[in-house]
Order: structure tokens, then sequence, then C-alpha cells
């Protein structure tokens, strides 16, 4: 059965225009680009059911919108009324996008029927027409209602329920970007996605994050990675390049180390300008000074791919150069998106289908061992076992501030105080260092097998040659020294015995489908 959206049927006779288009798109009415036909609403005549998600749609409308008529014509109409000619908005980049291009979409099958906003006076057009949060425009606990940047917006059409492949939004609706993950403070400006948009897409005065009353329910929706009104160069109408060689962009995004808030928000990738590690500074001077955390918050995946930003040769000179910095996945076309969403995947997990075409399908599900997981990852996932335990191996033989095998953690993470943090030798601030940048990538190896393999490598070694902690504001041993660690040979003797059982630490930072 076909869908009507105001009153334009959505079915198989738009599948040669999604097929046709760079963006995935679906004619879903309301806009009548160069028909010249005005729009039907729901249930005036259309003929076709009316999907669940345009009433929750139009549950967005600010008051003054509520009842108002379609206005014909509508990209013609709001160019020639001049009052979105001129500004970043314009029709004219409308009418150059994949949306514009079909001639099924126009302003009005986003931003609902515009016939009250055009006769609106000027001190009444916000109140008129779905657009930005605004404070006129709340729910029934008072909350201020998204808006046009409400994912809903974008999900009455993008759904399946609208047509074969059609599905970005039921399968952004059950991905982590769907979800809040934090909240609080200035956290919000990254991590909330009405904030980073309204802050660093666009570019708006916008310093205390996101305002309490604004209902914000997402980390990252459409509307952060996609330009709905085009004016991207970019493939599927998305803000920023979908492949970068390494940590600066030659346009003032830097990711690379100490780079400050502006630098790495500003970074044109569009995967990258999140998940970056925050200027992660792996520099002896840095391991010192910065001891209540990881540097690498959370989110160093797209350093991990470059390889940069662990304790390496680069940010300590004398150490061994890794063999190799790179493999193939980074310099593979659209970098993440390749594995992340193949065949359009708004999920974000990584398939088979993106191990094409260096991998067969075949290859790709043979990677895969009994326990879910790759050969690699049951690699790195022991070497990173192995690691933890050299550590805490020190940090029993070594007790600071009473915290036993945690000696060497960092103060927040069960760590010794911030006083006592001096007392870690440089050698484990590196080796932890390594540790949690391994641990924090998450992609146990898939990412950049050489370089996660030299980090842990370069961990070990580390532990190897660090004096106890009464020694800690000593010289640093050379990186290549062959001195074990005490207890390392018990350590070692246990490997057989705890193969497969992680410490509950890292357990917890596993995916699900790895926690087997």
């Amino acid at each position: 059965m076909q869908k009507s959206i105001y009153g334009v049927a959505v079915g198989s006779t738009m599948l040669g225009l999604f097929a046709a288009a760079a963006l995935w798109v679906a004619g879903c009415g309301g806009g009548t680009g160069g028909a010249g036909v005005a729009p039907v609403p729901p249930g005036g005549g259309g003929g076709g059911e009316v999907d669940p998600s345009v009433e929750a749609w139009e549950a967005l409308f600010p008051p003054g919108q509520v009842g108002a008529a379609t206005v014909p014509n509508d990209i013609v109409t709001c160019n020639t009324e001049g009052c979105h000619s001129g500004a970043k908005h314009t029709t004219k980049a409308f009418a150059d996008s994949a949306h514009g291009k079909s001639g099924e979409v126009g302003c009005q099958s986003c931003h609902g029927p515009g016939g009250n906003h055009v006769q609106a006076p000027a001190d009444q057009k916000a109140n008129t027409i779905l657009s930005w949060p605004v404070a006129t425009n709340v729910d029934a606990d008072g909350n201020v209602k998204l808006g046009i940047l409400d994912p809903i917006v974008c999900g009455k059409c993008h759904t399946q329920s609208a047509g074969a492949g059609l599905d970005q939004y039921d399968g952004w609706a059950v991905s982590k970007h769907a979800q809040v993950l934090i909240e609080g403070g200035s956290c919000e400006n990254c991590h909330l996605d009405t904030s980073r948009l309204i802050k660093y897409e666009e570019g708006m005065d916008f310093n205390e994050g996101v305002d309490p009353k604004v209902i914000t329910k997402h980390t990252a929706s459409c509307l952060v990675c996609h330009k709905a009104h085009g004016g991207s160069d970019q493939p599927h109408q998305v803000r920023h390049k979908l492949s970068q060689s390494g940590t600066t962009d030659g346009e003032g995004g830097d990711i690379g180390p100490g780079t400050t808030v502006d630098q790495y928000t500003a970074f044109n990738h569009v995967c990258a300008e999140c998940h970056n590690g925050r200027g992660v500074d792996a520099s002896d001077a840095k391991l010192q000074s910065s001891t209540s955390r990881a540097g690498m918050h959370h989110s160093n995946q797209f350093n991990m791919l470059i390889g940069e930003g662990g304790v390496d040769d680069t940010s300590t000179p004398g150490l061994p150069a890794p063999l190799k910095r790179q493999t193939a996945h980074a310099s593979i076309a659209e970098q993440c998106v390749h594995c992340h969403m193949s065949d359009g995947n708004h999920t974000m997990t990584a398939a088979n289908q993106g191990c094409s075409p260096c991998h067969s399908s075949g290859d790709a599900a043979t990677l895969k061992q009994a326990n879910g997981r790759s050969a690699i990852q049951n690699e790195i996932i022991e070497k990173t076992e192995e690691l933890t335990r050299a550590l805490e191996t020190w940090g029993e033989t070594n007790p600071i501030d009473g915290k036993g095998k945690l000696s060497y953690e960092y103060s927040s993470y069960g760590g010794p105080s911030s006083a006592n943090q001096a007392k870690i030798p440089v050698e484990i601030k590196r080796a932890r260092h390594n540790l949690h940048y391994v641990e924090e990538d998450r992609s146990w190896g898939v990412h950049n097998i050489a370089y996660t393999r030299y980090l842990l490598e370069i961990g070990m070694q580390q532990v190897a040659s660090a004096p106890a902690a009464s020694l800690s504001i000593g010289t640093a041993k050379s990186a290549s020294a062959s001195k074990k660690p005490a207890g390392a040979t018990a350590a070692s003797s246990s490997s057989a015995a705890g193969k497969g059982k992680w410490a509950d630490g890292l357990k917890k930072k596993l995916p699900k489908a790895l926690r087997k």
C-alpha cells in the first residue's frame, strides 16, 4: 500500500527518483517543487493512509501554524517573497540539492503548511512555521519543542514504511546516536545534538549549553551530519568530508596533540569532528601534568585510524618507531562510512558488507571466530589483559595511597590522589596512557591493527623499565630495556588460566556483542 503524506503518494513511483538522487530522498509532499499543485492536508482527499509519523511531525507545529493552509509553488513563493533568498538557508541551495532536484520535495515537506507564515507580520513569523526552537512553542509540560531539529521531520519520509531502501530513520533510532549519553554543564555543547548543531555547525552564540526547557533526546541526529537545504559539495548532503589523510584538514580544523576545542570541533570530517581524541597529547610533560583521567576522552577512533596520539616515537623521542603506522583502513574510500554505513546502514554498526572489495563476503564471514570476535580482536583483548596485569602487578609491588593494584591508575579511575600521582614513574604513565588509548578506541584492533599492537608492546616495555614508586621522580629508563616487571613470570603463567576471563573494568568497556 502506498502512503499519502500531504496528498502526495509515496511508493514505487518514487524509487526511480530515489535511485537517481545523490541522497536517499522520498517525495513526501507538502511542498510542490515544480509541480505547481497545492498539496492536500492529511485526511483531506489524498486517498491514502496517514502515517503516525506525520501526526508526530504535526505535533511539533507552533501554535500559529495549527490549521494553516498550504501554499502552492512554495519554493518560488519563499524565494520571491524575499525572505529566504539571501540567507544561508537559501532556496537556491535547496533547489540544487537532491531534495530539490527530485521535483517532489519542497519547503512545506519539512516546515509544514506556510499559509499563515506568508501572511503573518514580521514579529509573528517565528510562531507560524516549523523552524528553530522558539520560546512560544512548548509542549504540555512547558518544555520548548525541538521544532525543525526533531529527527521525526526526516523520519516521516526516511522510514521503511515509506518504501524500500528508505529505512535511514529506523536504523538511526536504534543506534547510539539516538541516545543521550551524557548530560549536564558544558559537556552538552558537544554531547547533545541540539547544542552542537546550534553552536558548532551553525556558528550561533550559544555558550552555556542547551536551555533546560528544550527537550533534547539525542547525541547526534540527522541535521548534525546532513544539510537538509543542500549547499554541500559532499555525497548525501553531509556537512563535512568523508575522508582526511591526517589530523589537520588544511582549513583550521585540527585534532592533533594539544589542540583546542575550537580546532577539534571544526575538523572537516563528518565522523571525526566528534570521534577524535580532543587534542590528546602523549608527551611526557602532558602525562605528568594531567593525571585525573586519560586524555583521549572516550573518542579517539579517528586518531587511532590515522595512527597518532599514543605514546610513540613522535611523542617520546628515543622510542622505536612503529613498523607500520597505518593500515589500508585509513586510506579506503570514505573511511568510516565505508564499513560502518555499508548499504546506507544508519545503525552505524560495521557489517560484513563493508569489508568489500578488499575482502570477499566469504573471507569476512570467516574472520569471526566461535566467540563472535575476529582473531585480531581476540589477540588485542588478550594483549590488553596482559598489559593490565603487568600494571596491576607493579601497583601491588609499589602501593600508593593504599590503592594496591590500582596504584598505577589515574586519580578519577580509582588510582592515587592527585597529590600522590607524582609518585608514579613516567614509564607507568606512558604505559597506562597506551592501555586506555587502545581501550577507548573500542575497535580492539580493527581500526588500526599495526598501531594497536605497537602501543601495547610499548606499554609492556615501559612497565618492564619502570622503577619503584619511591624512585618515581628520577630519570626515565630506556623503552627498549629487557628487564621484566616484578611478577611478570607469574602473570605470564596465569595467562592460559585467565584466557577469555577479562578484568571487570575491561569487560565493561566491551560492546555487548563482544562480551562472550
